[in-house]
């Protein structure tokens, strides 16, 4: 079937139609909050449906501000008045849940987007995608290449392995434990992916390694990670391993 236009008028709309799907993913997210968020060519979301409905889609055609796109994909749409849901990145979505392992979102592209709408159309729907989760954006200097960057609570306790979104009841939650969030080979500015609203009250640690094998870490006051922002760190990595003190301010 041929697209069907619909104008997107709104940040972060987009249209449906059946297609055929490509196998990338991939989000640039670039500024310090959410707003900013932009769409690539290639990008895939997940849709569902309240009926049953399940397909991956890609995104055809960006507007000049990356803000808006078309996806495509095929699938059957049923012609009644339906419930749809959808995710950025494409995460199975089961009985309107879908869960999100957060090591592996972690890096460049850890934005968690969600739209859901109700329409009648066998053609296309219209989605506004919001903002799911929280980001913690690290900039590195004095360091050309990092061998794997860490997260973690500064008390060691365990954080949430899996964010969990549930499209029905629109609420968030965890699930599962680890020590840590790694990121393997990350760039000089990257994200973390953190559950929407976590709670690293007794502080948090961002852990630098270099190719060499030398660990750099800086601790941070407590804090609540608010769901659809991004906060920033500097790390000016020393040439030397860092001791650990008492959590500072960024």
């Amino acid at each position: 079937k041929e697209n069907a236009p619909i104008d997107v008028i709104e940040k972060n709309n987009f249209t449906v139609n059946a297609a055929i799907v490509l196998d990338d993913t991939r989000v640039a997210v670039e500024g310090e909050n959410f707003t900013e968020v932009k769409w690539e060519v290639d990008d895939m979301i997940q849709l569902s449906s309240a009926s049953g409905t399940s397909m991956t889609m890609t995104a055809n055609a960006i507007s000049e501000t990356g803000d808006k796109a078309s996806f495509a994909g095929e699938g059957t749409i049923v012609s009644a008045e339906d419930t749809y849901y959808a995710i950025y990145p494409a995460v199975a979505i089961t009985e309107g849940v879908a869960t999100i392992n957060l090591a592996e979102q972690s890096g460049d592209d850890a934005a968690v987007l969600v739209a859901k709408t109700t329409a009648t159309s066998t053609e296309g729907v219209s989605m506004l995608f919001t903002p799911a989760n929280a980001l913690l954006h690290v900039a590195v200097s004095g360091v050309e290449t990092l061998a794997k960057a860490e997260f973690k609570a500064f008390d060691g306790s365990a954080i949430a392995q899996q964010f969990v979104y549930n499209f029905v009841e629109e609420t968030t939650s965890t699930s599962g434990e680890v020590a840590a969030y790694t990121i393997a080979n990350p760039a000089n500015s990257f994200f973390f992916s953190l559950p929407a609203d976590i709670d690293m009250s007794a502080g948090y640690i961002v852990s630098l390694t270099d190719a060499a094998g030398n660990v750099c870490s800086k601790a941070y006051n407590g804090k609540t990670f608010a769901k659809g922002t991004t906060t920033r760190v500097n790390i000016a990595r020393s040439p030397t391993s860092v001791t650990l003190g008492p959590p500072m301010t960024s």
